[in-house]
């Protein structure tokens, strides 16, 4: 079941992935544009990634546009991993899936 969570600033999905409830997929991440460049999304993916770890997940992904600077600095910061890129058919550019090993040995 996906739980959608908001603040006054923004927005995230985390869904577990069916018949692996040790893993997740974040998606839905959004700041509002008069938040973004402040600081707000670095803050925002520790909150998700809190959420994570307190809901007892062994790792995450997400998936983001490749076109995305902004989002990519954000996971880089909060300790992400790039995984692959591929084509998107849907939109016609690349996408990237990033991860998270909860409570792994550089998360703390």
């Amino acid at each position: 079941m996906t739980t959608r969570y908001a603040s006054e600033f923004g927005a995230f999905e985390i869904s577990p992935i069916p018949g692996q409830p040790q893993l997740a997929h974040c998606h839905g991440f959004f700041i509002v544009p008069a938040g973004r460049g402040k600081g707000l999304g670095t803050q925002q993916k520790l909150e998700q990634m809190r959420l994570l770890d307190e809901s007892l997940y062994d790792y995450a992904t997400c998936t983001v546009d490749a076109e995305n600077a902004a989002q990519k600095r954000v996971l880089t910061k909060t300790g992400w991993t790039f995984l692959v890129a591929f084509d998107n058919r849907r939109t016609g550019k690349k996408t990237e899936l990033w991860g998270w090993e909860i409570g792994g040995e550089d998360n703390g």
